[in-house]
This record gives C-alpha cells, sequence and structure tokens, in this order.
C-alpha cells in the first residue's frame, strides 16, 4: 500500500502543480486592443469613403481610370511590364471520348515558368468561348510530385470543355508544378519585398492578363471576344483582380475569393503570425468598391458566387491523380447563363 500511495502522488503531483500555477497574463494585452480598435475603425472610415464622391455616371466615368492605375500600382503592376516572348510549349496531349487537354507552360516575363493545361471541346467547328480558370489553395501530390492545383480543379475544366468552351487552367505562383513562394512576408519575415513594390498578388494577375490576351487570344479555337474569368479562394481573388487590370475580360465569376477591408479585422490582428496572416492582417485589401468601379463597363458581365465551394460530388469516372479531383458547381453555371445573356 505505500507503494502505491507514493505512486499516485508522483502521478498525480504534475498536475497539481498545474493547476495551482496562475495563469500567465499578457504584457502587451491592453495595446493589443488598443490597435484593434485603431484598424477597426480605420477600415469602417475608408469603407465609408470609398465613394463617396461618385453620384453620377458621369463621376465614375471620371474616376475609374485613376482607380485602375491605383490598383495596378498596389499589385507592383504601373506601368505594366513589357508583354515579351511567351516561348509557350505543348509537352503533351490526352484525348478522351468528349474533350482534349494540352500540356503546356509559358514565360510570363522571362523566367518565370507558368505550368498550365488547356482543356478543348473534342470537335471544335467554329471559335468558341473561353475561360481562364485560376486555381485556389488546393495541392495535388502523388508521391512527393507536384502536379499542380490545375489538378485539384480540373473537374471545372472538364465540364467547360464537355459544354463547349475553351478553359486554360494555370497553376499559381506556390502551388504549381514549379513551386515559388508566397507567404514570404507572413511565413519568413521578407518584409523588403513590399520596399520593392513586390506581391505575389500582381504575379498572378499579370500571369492571368499574359494567359488570356497573349495565349488564348492566340489560339485558332478562341473567339477572342468572348473572354472569361472564374476561380474560387484564392483564385476568386485573382479572377477581380484580373478582371479589374484588363476590361476586355468580358465574364467575370469571383467564387468566394474577396472581402471588404472590415471583415478580416472583426476578430483582431493578435495571435502567432499564422493566425494574424488568415485573418487577413497581413494581405493586401482593396475596398470592394474600388473593385467594382474597374469591373463595370456596360458590356461586361460580374457575377459573385459565395456557395459554390461547398457543391462538390465525386466523379468516379475519371482517373484522379492527373485529370480529376471533384466535380462541382457554380462557377459553370453563372458562365453558363451569361453566355445566354451575350
Amino acid at each position: 500500500m505505500p507503494r502505491l500511495l507514493c505512486l499516485l502522488a508522483v502521478l498525480l503531483a504534475p498536475a497539481a502543480l498545474s493547476a495551482a500555477a496562475p495563469p500567465q497574463i499578457s504584457t502587451t494585452a491592453h495595446g493589443d486592443r488598443l490597435r484593434d480598435d485603431y484598424f477597426r475603425l480605420q477600415a469602417k472610415k475608408l469603407a465609408a469613403d470609398a465613394l463617396a464622391d461618385v453620384k453620377s455616371k458621369e463621376d465614375w466615368q471620371k474616376k475609374q481610370p485613376q482607380m485602375r492605375r491605383q490598383f495596378l500600382d498596389m499589385l507592383g503592376l504601373w506601368p505594366l511590364p513589357p508583354r515579351t516572348d511567351l516561348k509557350a510549349t505543348v509537352t503533351g496531349k490526352v484525348e478522351t471520348k468528349t474533350y482534349v487537354v494540352e500540356k503546356l507552360h509559358f514565360q510570363s516575363v522571362p523566367g518565370l515558368y507558368v505550368s498550365a493545361n488547356l482543356y478543348l471541346p473534342k470537335k471544335v467547328t467554329a471559335p468558341c468561348p473561353a475561360v481562364l480558370y485560376v486555381c485556389g489553395h488546393g495541392a495535388s501530390v502523388v508521391d512527393r510530385i507536384s502536379y499542380g492545383n490545375k489538378v485539384t480543379y480540373q473537374h471545372h475544366a472538364i465540364w467547360f470543355a464537355e459544354n463547349g468552351y475553351v478553359c486554360l487552367v494555370v497553376d499559381t505562383l506556390q502551388l504549381g508544378e514549379l513551386a515559388g513562394l508566397h507567404h514570404g512576408t507572413s511565413r519568413f519575415g521578407m518584409w523588403w519585398w513590399l520596399s520593392l513594390g513586390y506581391t505575389p498578388a500582381g504575379i498572378e494577375c499579370w500571369n492571368g492578363m499574359r494567359a488570356i490576351f497573349d495565349y488564348l487570344t492566340s489560339r485558332k479555337e478562341v473567339d477572342a471576344k468572348r473572354i472569361g474569368v472564374t476561380g474560387r479562394s484564392g483564385g476568386g481573388a485573382t479572377s477581380w483582380w484580373v478582371g479589374a487590370a484588363d476590361e476586355r475580360v468580358k465574364c467575370i465569376v469571383p467564387v468566394a475569393g474577396i472581402a471588404d477591408l472590415r471583415a478580416p479585422r472583426q476578430r483582431g490582428l493578435s495571435g502567432p503570425p499564422g493566425r494574424r496572416r488568415r485573418r487577413g492582417s497581413l494581405r493586401l485589401h482593396v475596398p470592394q468598391q474600388h473593385l467594382s468601379l474597374g469591373l463595370y463597363p456596360g458590356d461586361r458581365v460580374v457575377r459573385p458566387a459565395a456557395t459554390a465551394a461547398g457543391q462538390q460530388r465525386r466523379r468516379p469516372d475519371l482517373p484522379r491523380a492527373r485529370l480529376s479531383a471533384h466535380d462541382g458547381q457554380g462557377e459553370e453555371e453563372a458562365l453558363r447563363d451569361a453566355r445566354r445573356e451575350g
């Protein structure tokens, strides 16, 4: 019995000490609250003042060029970089009964390779409307080999091709076949990016612009007057950016990829760096009103969608590793409706 009591004492001692330990009090809690309140008030003021001086169509038309220049400057794209030779290269082709896939890469700037898959209808008798699909944060890695996040979202591209569209799916900077770095500031303290005027958002936007207006328009299968852009999550954000950057995009369907200045700051900015980043404190946010200002000439269709991310089901008829992931709805339906309208 004495030995049993000694053993129990040894086992229970850490718990007793832990229970008796006084709670840790943050020495910066008061300052954190003051800072959070300050940013919330500033975000609210900026949102309220965003379009306060736009009272008519004429005001909007006058302000639009200035806002577009400011937007591009925030992305490090003003003035726009030179449109150098893409050196587009098709590395392989996959044919099915209903669509064809061309595996390719191009260089949006010399030495910056963008890997992509082009999905074509099986039979093309006339130039087709085209869609640029920009991906979200969904990696596809098999046996330590990255196939790019284009594989995660290829079910949407297949839907487009099977319904008469040409669809180009491009990899993102960090999760593509040629992995780069996206979270340099939040994860690795690379704050010198800001000193250089660099943001990965600008690279994603420029890749999308070149994919549309230098690659897709070069394809004989594409009707250059009917090109749209869509994507979900991170791709939803990129859809807004590409649409705001170039008015030649005729249809923009961003899915779950944007927030106003106020939304990511409602819960405060304190916490470890990863959580701060997810809450938005380290992201570049543009007021939704300002993006809309650049996106609404009279001949364009803009249809944000917020619920498509949950509408997924498996397609067991497709090989998983390279040509499928999950099947979904949302972007397809919105673009199909826009096609009917115009």
